[in-house]
């Protein structure tokens, strides 16, 4: 669902003819989309290929480096100050505010 709120995101700062500004931000999106998924991969390994969430627990102990990235990948991806996913999304949302296309 995110990823397609992110991809209308992207059409609409296109259409305000802005295409390198799209670029950043669908790179610095699937960068630290697929790091989560990396993430979650290499917790499904440290736990012995268990996918039940049941049973996962105590993750930050059993694999902190893991947990901390995953924890700057979801701050990143909803977009915390001073860190890419913020300066992503606040270009884009200034250059739709300063946009004279509803004016």
């Amino acid at each position: 669902m995110s990823t397609t709120s992110q991809l209308g995101l992207i059409i609409t700062i296109i259409g305000l003819n802005q295409p390198s500004l799209a670029f950043l931000h669908i790179i610095t999106h699937s960068f630290f989309k697929a790091l989560l998924f990396l993430c979650s991969g290499s917790f499904i390994h440290s736990l012995k290929n268990e996918q039940d969430v049941r049973i996962m627990g105590n993750l930050l102990h059993i694999a902190p480096i893991t947990a901390s990235f995953i924890i700057t990948a979801n701050l990143s991806l909803i977009g915390i100050p001073f860190l890419s996913g913020f300066y992503s999304k606040d270009t884009i949302i200034e250059t739709i505010i300063n946009s004279h296309t509803n004016s």
